[in-house]
């Protein structure tokens, strides 16, 4: 074992060492940095070699010497402590440093010797070739040496990043060391900190090179990353360029992936890549593979992604050419781009019926209590403007604009108050005379409808990083680090509501001013997923920060404090807050990623509004290409990180102009894509209604909650057609009316046979056609079979259920397909589900009823779910754990039990093969369908409590035994109380033979 004064022997060589390496370094600087030229002189080549021995002998020296300090170190009696540790570390890292810096600097004069000398060797043979060879000679250049990329440890860099490093360095004759030199300038990141835990010796090369190998070579490895990638390929929006980049983003993956082996023919992978692409691009390509005599199984990925870059490129060539000529006929353009946007075949407008203007441009229909009386006299659907139909039970979804609210888009507030905007704006000196004068009682009480148009929450003012100069009291809060006293300006603006009368000398009215905010991708550690998060870029925060609860939702760690001290604006007295430190990695829209060293706060700002851009806007970023950092059109954001000086000007710097907006506001490029901010015109309706904002706050209140208003509206309607519809209350009582049409639709169809109950599906009238779905389960079934053939116990126990199944007539062999006893054919496709640890079922067949094509419903869309008719579980547990004895069963496969009526059962189909040692083909697959209740309908958990229910009430005398079988029967799971074991078995013998009866 080591002892202290060994241990400082050694450390005193080493650094000893160390000096005397810097030394020589140092007082060569002037020979390595000099002319290679000079070189030619033998006696400055015979100096040059002299100094790379001398370095070579003295790196060797501090090599051993950091050997032998590192041993005693770790043969110590006694653990070090932290402050030892920490000088241990100091002496490691500084004795790497000088290897490195010694090593470097021995290549250096290596190579210009190495050069001069290979040069001089040429000399004599090109002064033996001929005058115009000389002169071929000389006009040979050299070129300059192939740089090695850099590798930070991303699997799918690393075979280009060997290939290139194994011709440049490791395959050349070089010592170990000068390449273990070489490979740890080329290492980043994680990378690097995998190989620096070797010292740098010849002998730790291969070692590091294996690591390497072993953890990043893996073709395994390669290939599933690059699956990940495909994956998760998605252009950023619908627009041709964005198209171009997500191909030429696949297009590699997928050459990689064909030539690792990985198989990516066939219809159902070229339909998943496809999918990634706009449904234009989709249709053109499907066009083409989609012929009478075509094959699915034969579609090559390869041939599909050729399709799409034909068609990409033939687009790109049209708009070049449109962009081209536009300048010489603006007129016929803009007439053009007017009639596509007028559908073909009727009239666009669904207010007035005129073929002029589309619906949300209507100007005799311009406010929204019009429109919504339009929609009431003509009995349409408030969401999707259907007849028929109430917004409750709409299945359409809701407004894009609004983040999925129930509304149609002729009546979105934001849309008909972009509408306005851009159609009826007045001249600019009319705007500003209006902007100059005070609002009138007239004025104001006109606004109202207007005010309509702007969706606040109950009860709260509206909150936006808005800045106007008579009319908002901004609060900002200066930090003041303890240790350099700088100071941080967090922008958190306030708006306030104040009442009086305005200002004469604002100039900002009439413009909203918004900040610097964009849109950012971060990954949840905790979830494992992908997230978006607000940025807001602020210049007058010389730090970051980071929302504290953005911080816990995504797991990161603080791993140091920092206190703060804090000044209002306004007041002279700070307070102190303390922040943890930590760290971030964030994606940008090009998906590089940027460390970022953030502060945690509780609050950054409040939510604020949001730019909405009129279509004047919107053309204007279309006909550019623009990529808008934000792409959802939200109607408020809270910033949940702001960047500060410290970090923001990184991604601002980028070779992207900036452009100005009709509506005046700024697009500042950005590595997040273009940032909004800046001030933004807004509309005379708009301008009204602020100004009624600041007089009253309470009237805009109580005219801005548009949901309130939409609902109120919903429920009159609902009011105004008694008689006509059925549903005559507000949601709940719809929701009760649909439940009690349900079960009565129940009673009145079930029907008690010989061999049990007889129930019928319970489908929702009007709904939209349902597919047969064939395809999906011919698809599913191939799939599944190919994953019970890896495993032929499993297949035969899926076979012998099926069997069994038909042997006592749960399920039936459907003989002409083409017959049908029912309105619907439907398919369902199934699926194993494995329980070993089980002791009864260990494999179950699950149907999926759900399964869908795109825009097209599923079987369990179509159905009702019916009324939850289940106990309340708690009191089920309550009541269990009040007695002295309890019964505990279950119904033996309950579901089976329940039977389908004849006209129902074609819509349970499936397919299965007729003999599974057979090959998969058309011939050997069997149609069939079920007579029982199937599990994974929606609407099974309900037939079968409603059946039991029934059987309850109309065939079983023992009604105190019955009562308490229904409030303790939870699905097929029965548990009953005794107070003695004798009466245990007597309700155990009873339940039995009540439940036996019903099947």
């Amino acid at each position: 074992m080591a002892g202290p004064t060994s241990l400082k022997s050694a450390k005193a060589l080493l650094t000893r060492y160390c000096n005397t390496l810097e030394r020589i370094i140092k007082e060569n600087e002037g020979i390595v940095n000099a002319d290679p030229e000079i070189f030619c002189d033998s006696a400055s080549s015979a100096k040059a070699q002299a100094v790379t021995l001398q370095l070579n002998s003295s790196a060797n020296l501090v090599t051993e010497a950091l050997n032998n300090f590192t041993m005693m170190c770790d043969s110590l009696d006694d653990a070090l402590s932290g402050d030892q540790e920490q000088q241990v570390e100091e002496y490691v890292t500084r004795a790497h440093s000088v290897l490195e810096l010694a090593q470097t600097t021995a290549i250096q004069l290596e190579c210009k010797r190495t050069s001069v000398r290979d040069h001089a060797q040429m000399s004599p043979s090109f002064h033996r070739q001929s005058a115009p060879m000389r002169e071929i000679g000389v006009a040979q250049m050299t070129l300059p040496p192939i740089p090695i990329p850099s590798f930070d440890g991303k699997v799918w860099e690393f075979q280009n990043f060997w290939t290139l490093f194994a011709a440049n360095v490791h395959n050349q004759p070089l010592t170990k060391l000068q390449k273990f030199n070489y490979l740890l300038k080329v290492l980043q990141g994680e990378a690097r900190e995998a190989v620096r835990r070797y010292p740098v010796t010849e002998e730790n090369y291969d070692h590091a090179i294996e690591l390497l190998r072993k953890k990043y070579g893996d073709e395994t490895k390669f290939i599933a990353c690059l699956q990940a990638r495909l994956e998760r390929a998605r252009a950023e929006n619908p627009t041709l360029p964005s198209q171009r980049r997500l191909l030429e983003n696949i297009i590699p993956i997928v050459t990689q992936l064909t030539e690792k082996g990985v198989p990516l023919d066939g219809s159902f992978l070229v339909q998943k890549i496809l999918s990634k692409f706009s449904v234009d691009l989709q249709r053109k390509v499907l066009k083409r593979r989609l012929e009478p005599s075509s094959d699915e199984s034969a579609w090559v990925l390869q041939n599909a992604l050729a399709d799409l870059d034909e068609i990409i490129s033939v687009e790109e060539r049209i708009n070049d050419m449109v962009h081209t000529n536009s300048n010489g006929n603006v007129s016929f353009i803009r007439e053009s781009k007017r009639i596509k946007l007028t559908p073909m075949g009727g009239a666009s407008c669904i207010f007035c019926a005129s073929e002029d203007h589309k619906s949300v441009f209507c100007k005799k229909f311009n406010t929204l209590e019009e429109r919504r009386t339009v929609f009431r006299e003509h009995n349409r659907c408030l969401n999707c403007a259907i007849v028929g139909h109430f917004v409750k039970e709409c299945p359409k979804d809701g407004c894009k604009t609004c983040s999925g609210k129930k509304h149609h888009h002729t009546l979105c507030p934001q849309r008909c108050q972009t509408a306005r905007g851009a159609a009826v704006q007045p001249p600019r000196d009319k705007r500003a005379h209006a902007a100059t004068q005070p609002t009138s009682p007239t004025a104001q009480q006109s606004s109202r409808t207007n005010q309509r148009s702007a969706p606040q929450k109950k009860g709260k003012s509206a909150q936006s990083h808005l800045i106007e100069t008579a009319h908002c009291a901004d609060k900002a809060t200066v930090v003041c680090e303890k240790e350099n006293d700088s100071t941080t300006v967090l922008s958190a603006m306030e708006k306030e509501v104040v009442s009086g009368k305005e200002s004469k000398k604002s100039q900002n009215l009439g413009t909203d001013v918004f900040l610097l905010t964009g849109v950012a991708r971060v990954r949840d550690s905790v979830q494992k997923v992908w997230k978006d998060v607000e940025v807001l870029l602020d210049t007058g925060a010389d730090q970051s920060f980071i929302s504290q609860g953005l911080a816990d939702e995504l797991g990161l760690v603080c791993k140091a404090q920092k206190t703060f001290v804090m000044y209002t604006f306004g007041t002279e007295t700070p307070r102190q807050t303390t922040c943890g430190e930590t760290m971030l990695d964030l994606w940008d829209h090009e998906g590089d990623k940027h460390e970022l060293r953030l502060y945690t706060t509780p609050v950054l700002t409040a939510k604020s509004k949001t730019a909405q851009l009129c279509s004047v806007d919107l053309e204007y970023i279309a006909r550019h290409k623009i990529f808008l950092s934000r792409d959802k059109c939200e109607s408020s954001l809270k910033p949940q990180i702001l960047l500060g000086c410290d970090q923001l000007w990184n991604f601002l710097d980028v070779p992207h102009p900036r452009h100005t907006l009709p509506s005046g506001l700024q697009l500042v490029p950005s590595k997040l894509g273009y940032l909004l901010t800046g001030q933004q015109m807004r509309a005379p309706q708009e301008e009204q209604g602020d100004r009624t904002d600041r007089v009253d706050a309470t009237l805009v209140n109580s005219f801005t909650n548009f949901d309130e208003e939409l609902e109120r509206w919903d429920k009159y309607w609902t009011m105004d057609s008694a008689g006509v519809c059925e549903f005559t209350g507000t949601e709940n009582a719809e929701k009760d009316a649909t439940n009690a049409k349900v079960a009565k639709f129940f009673e009145e169809t079930i029907e008690k046979r010989e061999d049990g109950y007889y129930i019928r599906l319970p489908y929702k009238e009007n709904h939209p056609p349902l597919p047969t779905n064939k395809a999906i389960a011919l698809k599913r079934l191939k799939t599944v079979l190919e994953t019970l053939r890896r495993t032929p116990e499993l297949l035969n126990d899926y076979d012998k259920t099926f069997r069994a199944q038909q042997e006592i007539g749960v399920i039936e062999e459907v003989e002409n397909p083409s017959h049908t006893d029912g309105a619907i054919v439907h398919y369902i496709p199934h699926q194993p589900v494995i329980t070993p640890q089980k002791g009864t079922t260990k494999l179950r067949i699950v149907f999926d009823a759900s399964a869908h094509f795109k825009d097209s419903p599923s079987l369990n869309d179509v159905l009702y779910q019916g009324p939850l008719i289940l106990p309340e579980l708690y009191a089920m547990l309550l009541r269990f754990r009040t007695p002295k004895y309890v019964i505990i069963s279950d119904v033996e496969k309950a579901f089976l039990q329940v039977r389908l009526h004849e006209a129902d059962r074609d819509a349970t189909r499936f397919l299965w093969v007729r003999d599974i040692n057979e090959p998969f083909g058309i011939h050997n697959v069997a149609t069939f369908r079920f007579t029982r209740v199937t599990f994974g309908l929606n609407v099974s958990p309900y037939l079968l409590g409603a059946t039991i229910n029934h059987h309850l009430r109309s065939a079983v005398q023992n009604e105190e035994l019955a009562k308490e079988i229904r409030e303790n029967l939870y699905v097929d799971n029965l548990i009953l109380s005794a107070a003695t074991p004798s009466e245990a078995a007597r309700k155990s013998l009873e339940a039995r033979k009540i439940l036996k009866r019903w099947v």
